[in-house]
């Protein structure tokens, strides 16, 4: 499978989008660490807008998880 992409791609939370943009879900919990796309390490912390995402782990002691 491949993905198509026109437009940004967006990871963890989107910005304010119109109401015809069908979308299911506004938000992520949880962590997304060592993302590759085409087998090369992105480095998310170098990113071009912040939609609301936090850095580190604030969420792992909250919800318990364990990594």
């Amino acid at each position: 499978r491949s993905l198509d992409l026109t437009g940004p791609l967006l990871l963890g939370g989107v910005p304010t989008l119109p109401e015809s943009f069908p979308i299911r879900s506004r938000h992520f919990v949880g962590c997304m660490r060592h993302l590759h796309i085409d087998q090369r390490p992105v480095d998310m912390g170098t990113f071009i807008a912040n939609n609301g995402t936090l850095p580190g782990r604030a969420q792992r002691a909250r919800l318990g998880a364990r990594l």
